[in-house]
């Protein structure tokens, strides 16, 4: 074989040694296409399982949303209703247990007397009458502040509070301690929560309203409004007024005033505020109380009460303003952990269950003054079942 000859073979074997080569690699990358196309159809599929899953729990938290909203009581209805319900109640005869009610309270109650013989050109001179939901209601003027005052007419009644508190807030009697113009009272007697409410209001002006406003709307014989302040002691109490109708609040001994005015009021606990007005105990079955900070003395002058297991409780809690009362929440707590067995937390963004043993009511409280708001209100109950 001559030289020549011998480098043709040579580079055709070398030609065909690159060429495989080639192929072997695209073999190589043909085979690696193939598993990966093998993976993505297994991921494919696996992922497709799990979009599956995700839209079942999609449309389970949906079922389940739709199911929670169903329950959920709406203060709307109340509203839509309200008018109508006013209505019918003006056009009720009274009976005789109410007109029996009331003649029983005016000879205890000099105080609501004397404010039936006011007349309506002489309370305008002091106070403004607005419509809130259909009905006629005073408001004082507390202040020259014009956006103070329609802040007040636009404020309306607490109804979502009133829906919240429904599971315990119904029978015959109501005891309104801090009633203020009857925003709570009023709705809850034109609803027919309650059969009678008893209010205590120790301000003048915002009584004056309250009396006016229960007689305006055809409800006397149903609410009994008062002029008292309910604390922890029998006798006269001093009264630090505020520029607004919800802002007075009662004063502690040597607690000083600054520049505020002070008056003075009637002081009761409530144990003998309910034998001086004569009220079953039998027949009361909720207590509410919003007096800016004044919770724990009252609960401390209504031992009586607090014993009766049927009777649920509605209490506002500010740390601050009980701070400055001289009963601190920690006394709040005590007397309330005394003599109850579980709470519910009315601030509808609080953390844990609604219904909870009152064991864990301190630490449950623990935000507030400091998240979520720097108040919120209680209901507190003693169970006696399952």
């Amino acid at each position: 074989m001559t030289f020549p000859v011998f480098l043709k073979r040579l580079l055709r074997l070398n030609r065909r040694s690159a060429f495989e080569r080639k192929l072997d690699r695209y073999r190589s990358e043909l085979k690696i296409a193939k598993k990966t196309v093998r993976r993505w159809k297994h991921e494919s599929r696996f992922h497709h399982g799990r979009v599956g899953t995700f839209k079942r729990a999609l449309k389970a938290v949906r079922d389940s949303r739709h199911h929670y909203r169903r329950r959920i009581l709406r203060p709307s209805v109340l509203r839509q209703i309200f008018v109508a319900r006013a209505t019918a109640l003006r056009g009720r005869q009274a009976d005789s247990l109410v007109h029996a009610r009331e003649k029983s309270f005016i000879r205890v109650s000099s105080s609501y007397k004397a404010q039936l013989s006011v007349e309506s050109s002489e309370l305008s001179e002091r106070a403004e009458r607005v419509d809130i939901v259909g009905l006629s209601f005073w408001i004082p003027r507390m202040s020259d502040d014009a956006s103070r005052m329609e802040k007040a007419k636009s404020q309306g009644f607490p109804f979502r509070t009133i829906l919240q508190t429904r599971e315990l807030a119904s029978g015959a009697v109501m005891l309104d301690i801090g009633a203020n113009l009857g925003r709570t009272s009023i709705p809850r007697a034109v609803l027919g929560d309650f059969q009678f409410i008893y209010a205590a209001e120790p301000d003048l002006a915002n009584y004056e309203c309250l009396v006016r406003n229960v007689s305006d709307n055809h409800l006397r014989g149903r609410i009994f409004p008062d002029h008292a302040a309910i604390g922890s002691r029998d006798g006269d109490t001093k009264l630090m007024r505020s520029p607004y109708s919800g802002g007075h609040r009662l004063l502690s001994e040597g607690a000083e005033p600054g520049s505020r005015e002070v008056v003075t009021v009637p002081g009761y606990t409530l144990d003998s505020w309910v034998k001086r007005l004569s009220i079953d105990l039998n027949e009361i079955a909720f207590v509410k109380i919003d007096t800016q900070g004044w919770e724990a003395h009252i609960l401390s002058g209504a031992t009586s009460l607090l014993r009766q297991a049927h009777i649920a409780w509605q209490l506002e809690i500010d740390p601050a303003h009980l701070e400055s009362s001289g009963q601190p929440l920690s006394d709040l707590f005590e007397i309330v952990e005394r003599y109850m067995t579980h709470f519910i937390d009315l601030n509808s963004s609080a953390e844990g269950d609604r219904v909870r043993e009152i064991g864990e009511l301190m630490s449950a409280l623990e935000y507030v003054g400091k998240t979520n708001g720097p108040k919120t209100d209680i209901l507190v109950y003693r169970s006696t079942g399952d």
